[in-house]
């Protein structure tokens, strides 16, 4: 891949839904063999949707979350792999950046209403926390599925990605009285509705 192509990788992006600005906000992107992540699927279905020829071909992952804005709320979708990028991804460019992308976007972190965690790999949660464990987000509700919730605060999450980790920023949130949880699919806010789309985590299969 070339450089330019890299480099519009790290832009922030976006586009509108009537009255709502949806923006990408990438919190860095690496170039890497990924077959792992397609676990039972035929490397033919999913390599052309990638573009590589190979499974063992590197091709560009971007880390990150969307920004959701609409006349009356302000919330993010996902948060990036967080201030530890680049111990927890070394070669990743641009990592740990998203708050930067934030910012270029017009939004200061404390303007930020909600946040909705789709699952809890830290490459979806990591910036929920500062690194001096106080909230990114502070005066934001944090939205996940109750599912998720009770998958990573049992012992079932003991062989997943970071799960003390995570159990510290369940905590801090719990803690701050800011964490929500929903089951079914429900209107979040005018415009906004989350629905439970299953399968990626073991809380969700």
């Amino acid at each position: 891949m070339s450089e330019t192509a890299l480099q519009d990788l790290l832009l922030s992006g976006s586009f509108r839904v009537g009255r709502t600005l949806v923006t990408h906000l990438s919190d860095g992107v690496v170039v890497e063999p990924r077959a792992s992540w397609f676990h039972g699927v035929d490397p033919a279905c999913w390599m052309p949707v990638v573009g590589v020829d190979s499974p063992d071909t590197p091709f560009p992952v971007t880390f990150g979350g969307f920004l959701v804005q609409t006349p009356d709320t302000t919330t993010m979708f996902d948060c990036g792999l967080g201030p530890r990028a680049r111990s927890m991804s070394p070669g990743i460019r641009e990592g740990g950046n998203l708050l930067r992308r934030l910012e270029e976007a017009g939004v200061d972190p404390s303007e930020v209403d909600r946040v909705v965690i789709s699952h809890l790999h830290i490459d979806h949660c990591g910036h929920l926390l500062k690194p001096d464990g106080s909230l990114t987000f502070e005066s934001a509700e944090v939205w996940l599925h109750r599912r998720e919730l009770e998958y990573w605060q049992s012992g079932s999450a003991a062989g997943n990605i970071e799960p003390a980790l995570i159990r510290r920023y369940l905590e801090a949130l719990e803690s701050a009285g800011v964490l929500r949880t929903y089951v079914d699919e429900f209107e979040l806010s005018p415009g906004i509705r989350l629905i439970p789309s299953p399968g990626h985590t073991p809380a969700t299969r």
